[in-house]
């Protein structure tokens, strides 16, 4: 691809978390993958300010315990036929147990245990996997750079 042609494009997925260690994906129309929650960063816009204007959006996820950036991955990809550079970062957001379930509209609750199982159908693909490292304990301090 031609570097110089490429268009890009930002994007936080955030990963809400239950106090039961279960996690709200969502399917996106046409795709048969499970997404953690998306929202676009404007240009000039850093992933936590995008991240900020978010939670003050949504009241479960403004009460929410947000960590620090879990994981960045970057992909070239073609996109309705323009080659993108696409560029995520993956923060969790754990729910306040005074918030509930209930307090989060959308998508499916799923077990964290489960999604490893889940390995080609999630996005990121390695989903599974860092967040049972996370809530496990054995990923490492920092951001871990996935797979593009």
């Amino acid at each position: 691809m031609n570097r110089a042609a490429l268009i890009r494009s930002c994007e936080l997925l955030v990963v809400v978390m239950a106090h039961d260690r279960r996690v709200l994906l969502h399917r996106e129309s046409g795709d048969s993958r499970w997404w953690p929650l998306r929202f676009a960063v404007a240009p000039g816009e850093s992933f936590l300010a995008a991240l900020q204007e978010v939670r003050r959006r949504d009241p479960a996820l403004g009460a929410g315990l947000v960590g620090p950036v879990v994981a960045r991955l970057r992909r070239e990809a073609v996109v309705e036929g323009r080659p993108v550079c696409q560029e995520f970062r993956l923060f969790i957001v754990k729910l306040s147990p005074a918030i509930g379930l209930a307090g989060v509209e959308g998508g499916v609750w799923w077990p964290v245990e489960r999604l490893t199982g889940l390995k080609s159908s999630t996005f990121p693909l390695e989903l599974g996997v860092l967040l049972e490292g996370y809530v496990g304990g054995w990923i490492p301090d920092g951001v871990i750079t996935l797979d593009g």
